[in-house]
Parts: C-alpha cells; sequence; structure tokens
C-alpha cells in the first residue's frame, strides 16, 4: 500500500491548488467560430493548442510475470517413484510468489494539430530480473520437470532448487489518434497504428539430486534462451473525463494482432557423475494477440500560453499471450502430472506508470 501513498498525496495537492480555478465559465477564451467551441473542454479552446509538437518520457514500475515457469514437482508420497509408474502427485514449485518488481522507462515524442488528429511514436523497455529458491527438510523428493524422465527412476533425495528468470521488454509503437469532445467534459480517443516487440528471456535452474543413501549430491542445470520477434496492427480507444479545470481521470485500452517469430536455445545438463548435456534449439513463426489497459489521473498546464505541461499517474497491464515456449522433457515424456494446477503460458507486465510530457 505504501508504494502508492505518493498518488494519494499527489491527488490531494492537485485538488487543493486548482480547485479556486475550477471556475471555467470566466476563462478568457480566444475569438472563434462557435461551432467549433465543442470540440473543447468547458468550451473554450487553448491559445496552445495550434498544430504543436511534444515530447513526453516516463518511469515505469512494472511487475513481470510468466506462466508455467514452475521447475520441479514436489512428491511426498509415502511410496517413492520407481521406473515405470506413469504417475507422479504432488504440487507444483516455481515462481507463483516471486515476482519482484523492476523499474523501466517510455519516451516518445508526437504531433497534435488543432482539429484534435495526434500522431504518436514511442519506445518502451522494462527490466526482468526474478530468482526463486526452494528448501525443504520434510520426507519426499523434488521432481525435476526439466530433465530426462528415464533418469528419474532411482531418485532418493533432493530438497534444494534454485531458479532465475531475467531478460529484457522492448516494444516501439506508433498510433494515429482522433480526439472528439462528446460532451463538455468527456474527450473520446480512437485510434489505429503499428506495434513492434523484442523480448528476450533467459532461464536458468539447478537442482541437487542424490541416487542413494550414502551417495554424492549430484548438480542438475538448465539453461534456456527465448528471443521473441514480432509486428503488427493495433487498435485502440482512450478517453478522458475532466472533473476539474486542470485535473482528469484517463482510461485507454487496446488490443495488438502480431506477427511473431520464436528462436529457442535450452541446454540440459543432467544430474549423472558423468556430464551429459542435452542441446536443443527450435524456430518457428506465430501470430500473438496483446492486449492492453491503462487508467489513472492526469493534469495540465500552461506556462505564459506557451509551454503546456502534462503530467499522468496510472496503473497500466498488459497481456502478451503464449510467449512461455521452454520445453519441459518431463511434460512432453509418457509420464503424467497429477497437479491442480493449470497450464498457462501468457506473459503480463502489470505497475505504476508515471509521465511528464511538454508540448511547445
Amino acid at each position: 500500500m505504501h508504494k502508492f501513498s505518493f498518488l494519494i498525496i499527489f491527488i490531494f495537492i492537485s485538488t487543493k491548488i486548482f480547485s479556486n480555478v475550477n471556475q471555467y465559465s470566466n476563462c478568457n477564451c480566444p475569438k472563434a467560430d462557435p461551432k467549433t467551441l465543442d470540440k473543447y473542454a468547458y468550451s473554450c479552446p487553448e491559445k496552445t493548442l495550434n498544430d504543436k509538437f511534444y515530447v513526453f518520457g516516463e518511469f515505469l514500475y512494472m511487475q513481470a510475470v510468466e506462466d508455467g515457469l514452475d521447475y520441479a514437482i514436489l512428491d511426498k508420497t509415502s511410496e517413492r517413484f520407481i521406473a515405470g509408474d506413469n504417475l507422479i502427485p504432488g504440487r507444483r514449485i516455481g515462481f507463483s510468489t516471486h515476482w519482484t518488481y523492476n523499474p523501466g522507462i517510455r519516451a516518445g515524442l508526437g504531433f497534435l494539430n488543432y482539429d484534435l488528429w495526434n500522431a504518436e511514436v514511442y519506445w518502451t523497455y522494462v527490466d526482468i530480473d526474478n530468482s526463486s529458491t526452494f528448501h525443504f527438510t520434510d520426507l519426499g523428493a523434488l521432481i525435476p520437470l526439466w530433465s530426462n524422465p528415464s533418469t528419474l527412476g532411482a531418485v532418493r533425495n533432493s530438497k534444494d532448487a534454485k531458479a532465475f528468470w531475467t531478460g529484457s521488454f522492448n516494444t516501439l509503437d506508433f498510433k494515429i489518434e482522433k480526439g472528439f469532445y462528446l460532451s463538455e467534459k468527456f474527450l473520446f480517443k480512437p485510434n489505429i497504428g503499428i506495434k513492434a516487440a523484442w523480448i528476450n528471456q533467459t532461464y536458468l535452474i539447478n537442482m541437487k539430486i542424490q541416487w542413494g543413501a550414502g551417495d554424492p549430491f549430484h548438480d542438475g542445470e538448465f539453461d534456456g534462451n527465448l528471443e521473441f520477434r514480432a509486428i503488427g496492427t493495433k487498435a485502440g480507444l482512450a478517453s478522458e473525463f475532466h472533473f476539474l479545470k486542470y485535473l482528469y481521470f484517463y482510461g485507454e485500452a487496446g488490443f495488438s494482432f502480431l506477427s511473431s517469430a520464436f528462436d529457442l536455445k535450452q541446454k540440459i545438463i543432467s544430474f549423472n557423475g558423468g556430464e551429459h548435456i542435452i542441446t536443443q534449439e527450435f524456430k518457428f513463426d506465430t501470430f500473438t494477440p496483446v492486449i492492453e489497459l491503462l487508467s489513472g489521473i492526469g493534469s495540465e498546464y500552461s506556462i505564459k500560453e506557451k509551454i503546456k505541461v502534462k503530467l499522468k499517474i496510472g496503473y497500466e497491464i498488459q497481456t502478451w499471450y503464449c510467449q512461455n515456449q521452454f520445453i519441459k522433457i518431463m511434460e512432453n515424456s509418457t509420464f503424467q502430472i497429477q497437479t491442480s494446477d493449470s497450464e498457462k503460458k501468457d506473459f503480463s507486465l502489470s505497475g505504476l506508470t508515471v509521465r511528464l510530457g511538454l508540448k511547445f
């Protein structure tokens, strides 16, 4: 909760500052055709709204989450797992409660003309850095999901595992937008455009397994690298509700459909005493849908009617479908894994956005 306390402070201070200038009926509007006045909030077109370029930057504090990054099954049954069994009861161990927030940036520029046509291009970057560890002292064993199942029949002790999921998220967006004032305070802005994306993921897993009582522990590793490239069309809708002269609520929703290419390279080092490495490489093309949602509160103010300053604070959610293309060898075998968890492969970003813009 404390992460968003400054948002509450911002709303309170801004309300106190701007509430005394909320008498928009007395604003000094420039002379204009009465038929054009209804295009602007409070029927008052600003002098700064005359075919202007603008720039903006955003600070992002986002949580990256990806489904299907579990790395082991916790098998605590009384009877040991033996070769030939085709059922492994237990619960999945993974990143379900180990997602962290990481910083990111967004920067762009645009052009807005007097008729509320808007063209905008912007780049987004978010760092991905997560880790997970698991250790237990009870009876049972961790069955790795990323290793060759034919080698797991003699597992007698495996209680330690750690995993790292890192990478980078990049998108480049271009959109054309048209604004319409549906009422004195409500602005409606449909848009279309193009989205390009490149997402890199690295997934590292390390586990220790003991084959029998008194035997030494052996390390097993999984090293996966996944590159995603995509480009396609996007469409969306944005809106603003100006409840005070200099304060407004805003919301945005967008959908993209991208032509995508995956390049997967993964390496598995077995738990045997002698090093045994399995290397896999796959490349394939597909289509990826993306959903984006954003809402928050914004403020605008003109400095001597020459420069307009815009500040926005909001919460953003993005969902990228079927991004986890790492291959679990165990799940591609004839073994069945009895757990209550459904297997999804979606990637999502969610978190705080703070935007500062200047229009000249």
